[in-house]
């Protein structure tokens, strides 16, 4: 078995789907399921360097784009070089699934090898829950398993997106 792929048993304190499977670190072979990986979205090197600039006001968001590494984008937070939008909270899920379509090629004019790549690999991961796990606090997107969050169940947006559009893509198929 692959050593991503677990038995529930043996994952967590977390909710494996019916078949008790559960994929809770996109690395290795997952690691295209990243959002720092798998290609341009939005204009952007990566689905996390899109939603990074999303996330600043209009006005700080040209020059952040221009940044290159999306660490540096996070750094333009703390120093305030990017000011983030009031308004995030409320439209930070819609992006997310916006530019999740894109990445996997189901939104329209997004199509291209890559894409083909990542919905294969996608479809690949049924049917197995995804967890975007991480140990860098991040509870939006994934769900931190670092000492500071491990009692707290992280929302794990990003897993839930691209476990709906692997239904989209397996339930497409079948057409």
């Amino acid at each position: 078995m692959d050593k991503q792929v677990k038995d529930w048993s043996k994952a967590g304190p977390k909710v494996p789907n019916q078949e008790g499977l559960f994929i809770g670190f996109f690395a290795g072979r997952w690691s295209f399921l990243l959002t720092k990986q798998g290609g341009p979205v939005n204009g952007q090197t990566s689905l996390e360097h899109a939603l990074l600039v999303a996330r600043c006001t209009p006005e700080t968001a040209d020059a952040a784009a221009r940044l290159h590494k999306t660490s540096d984008i996070r750094y333009g937070f703390k120093t305030g070089r990017c000011a983030e939008r009031a308004d995030w909270a409320q439209i930070r899920d819609q992006l997310l699934w916006e530019m999740l379509l894109e990445k996997y090629g189901v939104a329209p004019d997004s199509d291209n090898d890559e894409r083909r790549l990542n919905r294969l690999g996608l479809i690949e991961t049924a049917p197995a829950y995804l967890e975007d796990g991480n140990v860098s606090c991040e509870n939006w997107l994934g769900n931190c398993r670092c000492p500071k969050c491990e009692r707290e169940l992280g929302v794990n947006m990003h897993g839930r997106y691209l476990m709906a559009i692997r239904t989209k893509l397996i339930e497409n198929m079948s057409k």
